[in-house]
């Protein structure tokens, strides 16, 4: 009874032995997998915005050489003007210059620096205005461009007459006085421009006088007057909205300024070379790097947003309309092409809702899944390894039971007759040792009798019987002792 309850406390023991392990391992488990997903999960955002920095670095390196490349164009048309017409007492009559040379010329650099337009103003003081504007009608009469010329360009395009015109809130004026906010008393007409199919209306056009346009040709002029040299004295305008688009819609636009020194007398600038650009082009992703971003566009208290998609540039509105769950991926960019200019351009790319980049992936789950697979086979592999163990233990512990039962009975039921035929034998073994002591006088005694009367004869002389007697004496003591010792030794195997 007592053997079968401790057996069946060892069999409590295991089973709670078993729920401990079972909760353990369940409790690893959960806890693998989850540390498992959390950790990729990180590690995966972690290479996702390391590889999302590296592209958009990169993409950023590339908008700012878009720029550069923008500034460097026009300096090669700058010192290319500069040489053609290289004295100051020239201008702002220079004939030397080419309009079909011009438009080859300046085609060129649009194409590689992502231009919309390049054109040369004469800056023109009051006493010059009235000389310029008959000299740029005669210019462009004597090459073809005239209002009776196959490239019909002057005239009466504005409905202004000839002249230098401008435009306000109230739309186009003839412009011959100066503007009265600007640093400098003078006017900045477009003389030459690239495709004149588009941009003839742009000539004679005064971009001296708005303010947007006027505080960055103040800010170049101010530079070379500051530093003595015309290097390094680009300007930019504000965001600017131009029409550029086929069906007459504007777009945020640039305007840059470098000047124009001619090439023996640096230190006078004559003219400026004007390039005028699409942010949107700009911002463009040429090499399609980007699956998804938002690029917001900020000058002073301007902003416009921009999304690209696969390389594709699209506007989205004015304003900041990035969205502020991804604040923490902001990359800004700073805008140094244009030194002379005060306050500075920021770009700012987010990535968009549905940014992937490869980094969205089911590696985490498929990860977790394994690692909690590995440790699910291997648990079944030990509860497996656990019951073969268990199921032969049990076999064991039957057979010993199974032993222990067989000698338990086998043991009551022979011990207990042999206890019976042990007390027998010792009470056999004390009467056989009293009726030994008793036959060791009396019985020994009769018997030396009969051999003292059987060894008599009738003629035996006294001589002889007393022979007699004493071997019988001798015979008697020897058989006694013999007797005695026999059945001692009998009484002692008993």
């Amino acid at each position: 009874m007592t053997s079968t309850k401790a057996s069946d406390d060892i069999l409590f023991e295991e089973m709670i032995a078993r729920a401990v392990l079972c909760f353990y391992l369940v409790a690893v488990t959960c806890a693998t997998g989850i540390a498992t997903y959390i950790l990729l999960n990180d590690y995966e955002s972690k290479l996702t915005f390391a590889n999302y920095e590296s592209k958009v670095d990169a993409y950023g390196t590339q908008t700012l050489n878009n720029l550069y490349r923008n500034v460097l164009t026009s300096k090669l048309m700058m010192e290319s003007v500069s040489y053609s017409c290289p004295y100051a007492n020239i201008w702002p009559n220079c004939s030397a210059l080419s309009i079909e040379h011009y438009s080859n010329f300046s085609d060129v650099l649009i194409d590689i620096s992502k231009k919309e337009s390049i054109t040369i103003n004469p800056i023109i003081t009051n006493n010059q205005i009235g000389g310029f504007e008959s000299f740029a009608y005669d210019f462009y009469e004597e090459q073809g461009y005239g209002i009776d010329g196959p490239h019909y360009t002057l005239g009466q395009p504005t409905g202004l007459g000839k002249g230098i015109f401008a435009r306000n809130s109230n739309g186009l004026y003839r412009s011959i006085d100066f503007y009265p906010d600007g640093e400098n008393e003078i006017l900045a007409p477009v003389f030459l421009a690239s495709n004149l199919e588009n941009n003839r209306r742009a000539v004679m056009f005064n971009v001296y006088s708005e303010t947007i346009r006027v505080k960055a040709v103040d800010d170049m002029l101010r530079c070379v007057q500051e530093s003595g040299s015309y290097v390094d004295c680009a300007a930019i305008t504000g965001i600017i909205n131009l029409v550029q688009n086929a069906d007459g819609t504007e777009d945020p636009a640039g305007l840059s300024f470098l000047p124009i020194t001619p090439f023996y007398n640096r230190s006078t600038v004559v003219a400026i070379v004007v390039a005028v650009f699409n942010w949107g082009r700009i911002l463009s992703d040429d090499d399609a790097t980007l699956s998804s971003v938002v690029v917001v566009l900020t000058y002073t208290d301007v902003i416009y947003t921009y999304s690209i998609k696969a390389g594709e540039t699209t506007l989205l509105g004015s304003g900041d309309l990035h969205d502020d769950e991804f604040e923490s991926y902001r990359r800004v960019f700073s805008v140094d092409s244009f030194p002379a200019t005060i306050d500075s351009y920021t770009i700012e790319v987010y990535p968009a809702s549905d940014y992937t980049d490869g980094g969205d992936t089911n590696a985490p789950l498929y990860g977790t899944i394994l690692s909690v697979a590995v440790i699910v086979f291997t648990s079944a592999f030990v509860f497996l390894y656990d019951r073969v163990i268990d199921k032969i233990s049990r076999e064991r512990r039957i057979v010993l039971q199974t032993k222990r039962m067989f000698v338990r009975y086998i043991s009551h039921e022979i011990r207990t007759p042999l206890n019976t035929v042990n007390l027998g034998l010792s009470l056999l073994k004390r009467e056989i040792k009293q009726l030994g002591k008793s036959l060791s006088g009396d019985v020994m005694k009769k018997i030396d009798d009969k051999h003292f009367h059987r060894n008599l004869g009738e003629d035996d002389s006294p001589e002889k019987i007393e022979k007699i007697d004493d071997d019988n004496n001798n015979n008697n003591n020897n058989s006694d002792s013999d007797t005695l010792v026999s059945i001692n030794n009998w009484v002692e195997l008993i």
